[in-house]
């Protein structure tokens, strides 16, 4: 098997992700901002600010998650403007309980 060059995998890491609406990574670092650094396999890490984490201010992301620990969330804005991945995680938890609850009912 050849190994592929620096452009093949920039190119497929462009076309893979892109247009995902959930992504699933790796907690790399949370803040003491409360923000989640998740790296997800594309060219750039994704962020989760505090707001994107909980609506409750209070809730803390380190008593649920730890470096190395998998998570999901939603993509908000492939470029923030600041060149990092935008990522919603209490987005993904509601629609991911609206559609667990929607299953719940049809059984």
């Amino acid at each position: 098997m050849a190994e592929k060059n620096f452009e093949e995998l920039y190119n497929e890491s462009l076309n893979t992700k892109r247009f995902d609406k959930t992504v699933t990574g790796t907690v790399i670092q949370i803040s003491s901002k409360g923000e989640i650094f998740v790296d997800f396999k594309y060219q750039v890490d994704g962020i989760i600010p505090k707001r994107e984490y909980s609506d409750d201010e209070n809730a803390n992301p380190k008593s649920e998650f730890k470096p190395g620990d998998e998570i999901t969330a939603d993509v908000l804005k492939w470029n923030d403007g600041f060149g990092n991945v935008l990522l919603s995680y209490k987005k993904y938890k509601k629609r991911a309980d609206y559609e667990n609850q929607k299953e719940l009912r049809k059984k």
